[in-house]
């Protein structure tokens, strides 16, 4: 990376001596990222560029990253984190630079390896929206780290060190079985979207064992689970994942395929699955209601889905204007911040936005 890349921007003294830079090199990551940053003092100081001020502690740029910005692993390795050399005058002068995601690795592995020592995950719940019924008929299960301290550790820092630690087996099978505990002590009615990586899964049999044995243990009538591949899972096996889909579904469970539109979960993908549920990838519906060409993207999967009698959740819906779109375009489910952010505890009913 060159000056060029960031315009005519020159650091301050003041801002070489914190010795610190994100360069962000998507317009949309850069929307994303700042709605975290602004809470924190941090300004954007060129086209691509966050520079931390002094009194900023790296580490809570770190816990921002990896919470509530929806950032996949693949996004926060876009994400460049730069130190300055303190002698330079520019932006010319950058050196060990590194990645977003691997900042949040190296940053919590200690604490991570505790949470894991431990088993102190913990299951936040985010609601799916009917767009019939204007009802709450599910929730998304994500799972977060919990440290000593009582700090909250990110899901991509959790499996970025399990994958790194062959711990992933491990975690995955946590996980699971902590979000199916914790809906069931919440007594939260609906179906359970239960995320897994297909890598994780060695033996469907024996994963499938394990989650009916801890939800007849929890009182959790298993029928309401739905499987879903998490977002930012590389299939490495596509017909070990195909194996998993029809083993699942033989049994009577629902499958469920996210982030259609993007990366591996493509037509193809699509096509050679044939999942119960597709989730739309949350960057497909970002800005879909004034953006053309994403109405189209949507429109020929929704209607391709539907003609497969596969249900559709528009996800990561943040605004009135995204609902609207993605309701008119004939998507079923919903979910995303314009209803409720995930949470321990989560919402039951949601309030439907007039005119929608």
């Amino acid at each position: 990376m060159g000056c060029e890349e960031c315009g005519s921007f020159q650091p301050t003294k003041t801002q070489l001596l914190r010795q610190s830079v994100l360069v962000i090199p998507q317009t949309e990551l850069r929307r994303r990222v700042t709605k975290g940053i602004a809470k924190a003092g941090i300004e954007f100081s060129c086209h691509d560029a966050v520079i931390i001020p002094i009194g900023v502690d790296l580490e809570d740029v770190i816990a921002m990253l990896g919470a509530d910005t929806h950032l996949t692993g693949h996004q926060l390795e876009q994400i460049r984190i730069f130190d300055f050399d303190p002698g330079s005058s520019d932006l010319a002068w950058l050196s060990t630079a590194t990645t977003a995601q691997k900042l949040l690795v190296s940053a919590g592995s200690s604490q991570v390896e505790e949470c894991l020592q431990r088993e102190a995950i913990e299951t936040h719940f985010q609601p799916i929206v009917a767009t019939a019924s204007k009802q709450v008929i599910g929730y998304e299960a994500l799972s977060r780290g919990r440290t000593s301290s009582g700090s909250m550790i990110a899901p991509d820092q959790l499996f970025s060190y399990a994958q790194q630690t062959d711990s992933i087996f491990f975690l995955d099978r946590l996980c699971r079985e902590t979000s199916i505990r914790t809906a069931a002590s919440r007594e939260l009615q609906g179906r359970l979207f239960v995320n897994f990586l297909p890598n994780a899964i060695y033996d469907p049999r024996q994963c499938l064992k394990t989650t009916l044995a801890i939800a007849d243990a929890s009182g959790f009538d298993p029928r309401r689970i739905v499987f879903e591949v998490t977002e930012s899972e590389q299939i490495i096996d596509f017909s070990h994942l195909k194996e998993i889909f029809r083993y699942y579904r033989s049994h009577g469970f629902q499958v469920a395929l996210d982030d259609v539109g993007s990366g591996y979960a493509g037509l193809n993908t699509l096509v050679a699955l044939v999942p119960d549920v597709i989730k739309l990838d949350r960057e497909l519906i970002q800005d879909i209601d004034r953006e053309p060409f994403k109405r189209s993207v949507a429109a020929g999967l929704i209607k391709a889905a539907r003609g497969e009698g596969i249900e559709v959740v528009a996800e990561g819906v943040e605004t009135i204007g995204e609902l609207s779109c993605v309701v008119d375009l004939g998507a079923s489910l919903v979910q995303g911040y314009v209803f409720a952010r995930p949470s321990a505890d989560p919402i039951r009913e949601i309030e439907w936005p007039n005119g929608v």
